[in-house]
């Protein structure tokens, strides 16, 4: 096995040589997953976790280069998901944010959403975290998992994701993030450039100057139609 993968080394360019060892990877997590705590995850979810790995991986690399960020257009989820983009906006004088969440389905349409200003906040993750904990109530209040979030905070995908218990502000709304989780099988968080956030950005950033306080699941309030429209369908 390990000379195989020095000559997977030798041969495959770096980014196939990574994506390689993130399946091996995952292919092992299942396996134990199955075999020492009877749980079986979906190929969609395996599927997932390996891409959100990669992204994670690809996000980080490029930072320590300083490459220049290439724009990526959102991209549905597969059949039978959604897919929730999440994003908040901070006013560090007053200690405002403004919380902005889109839910679509495979073919790209508006299923749910949240534009909503939050009052006497810390610091810009903790509106980050509010809008992952209020996206997650939501697809928890109408049961409509499995759900995809995406966020451009790096923090708080990490965060999600971890085991390390923190006292702080954002730790405990990333702890009720958690706890929602339990009721939502194979839902997880994925990091993506905040480019590929833009409808979401100018949702919270509108939340936050008017201060709006929308939260619907079905038909988009008549207030935000043409803004939701022309966000989505640029």
């Amino acid at each position: 096995m390990s000379d195989w993968l020095i000559t997977c080394s030798e041969l495959l360019p770096i980014d196939d040589f990574q994506l390689l060892l993130v399946m091996i990877w995952a292919g092992w997590k299942e396996r134990n997953s199955r075999l020492w705590d009877n749980k079986v995850n979906s190929l969609n979810k395996v599927f997932y976790q390996v891409r959100s790995f990669i992204l994670l991986l690809h996000s980080v690399t490029q930072k320590k280069m300083c490459r220049r960020r290439v724009f990526k257009p959102w991209t549905p989820p597969l059949v039978g998901w959604l897919k929730a983009n999440i994003d908040g906006a901070f006013q560090v004088e007053m200690k405002q944010g403004g919380v902005g969440v889109l839910l679509r389905d495979l073919d790209g349409h508006v299923v749910g959403g949240i534009c909503m200003k939050v009052d006497t906040i810390a610091s810009p993750d903790t509106v980050e975290a509010l809008a992952g904990r209020a996206a997650c109530e939501l697809v928890a209040e109408f049961n409509l998992s499995p759900v995809i979030f995406e966020s451009d905070c790096l923090k708080l995908v990490k965060t999600c994701s971890s085991s390390v218990e923190d006292d702080s502000t954002f730790g405990q709304v990333v702890a009720d993030i958690k706890d929602k989780f339990s009721t939502m099988p194979c839902s997880f968080f994925l990091h993506i450039f905040r480019e590929t956030n833009s409808a979401v950005d100018k949702l919270a950033k509108l939340a936050l100057r008017l201060g709006f306080s929308f939260r619907w699941f079905g038909s988009v309030p008549t207030e935000l139609g043409g803004l939701v429209s022309s966000l989505c369908n640029p």
